[in-house]
């Protein structure tokens, strides 16, 4: 399976650098098609780093991101990331896709004194936990579809995650396929109560035009 940024991460470590397909560089693609289930704004999956305690450089993943909204992110090592959004730019490379952007490059300003030279995998507006929540960067795909790979955040603290991406190869319909896939398919799933529920599905070609 290629790697993008979720899975560049995500898979690597299996940290959401499986969020976008293609550069080595864990750039995402460009969207395809987009499924919401449910009402209201759903948390967005967000990949950052910090080289040498510099300004951070996040891609966030679904609705449009906000200035003063906040990233709470956490690494493979479990140390915390916290960034207030000073500047939202839509990743131009998919500009040209069909559907409303889902893409995003934040910039923002650090609010705590992370670890540099770590990825950090978390959310906006998804109630992490800076000290509490833990990434759970391999765990079985909550859809039970083999061939997929998942992230997850443990975002109480009690040891099993309750918020997961899982990405997998697929055509434009969003059906897991094991050929050479065109398209890169991105879940989102939410635990309510003892059950699983997915978010969103953003399917992405595997490459920007």
């Amino acid at each position: 399976m290629a790697r993008g940024p979720a899975v560049v991460t995500c898979a690597a470590a299996l940290a959401v650098a499986a969020i976008a397909p293609g550069d080595a560089d864990g750039r995402p693609g460009k969207v395809v098609r987009l499924e919401h289930s449910g009402t209201g704004r759903s948390p967005r999956f967000c990949q950052a780093s910090i080289v040498s305690h510099g300004e951070p450089t996040i891609y966030c993943f679904g609705p449009h991101v906000a200035i003063g909204e906040e990233f709470i992110g956490v690494s493979e090592a479990q140390h915390g990331l916290v960034v207030r959004v000073s500047d939202v730019q839509p990743y131009r490379q998919c500009a040209s896709a069909t559907d409303a952007t889902m893409i995003w490059i934040v910039k923002g300003q650090l609010l705590n004194s992370p670890a540099s030279d770590e990825v950090y995998i978390g959310l906006i507006d998804g109630g992490v936990d800076p000290q509490r929540s833990r990434l759970i960067s391999q765990m079985p795909p909550v859809s039970g579809r083999t061939g997929s790979l998942a992230v997850g955040i443990d975002r109480d603290g009690d040891g099993s995650a309750d918020i997961a991406a899982e990405v997998y190869d697929c055509d434009e319909h969003g059906t897991l396929t094991t050929r050479a896939a065109k398209y890169r398919c991105y879940e989102i799933w939410t635990l309510a109560g003892p059950q699983w529920q997915r978010a969103r599905l953003d399917i992405f070609h595997n490459e920007c035009s």
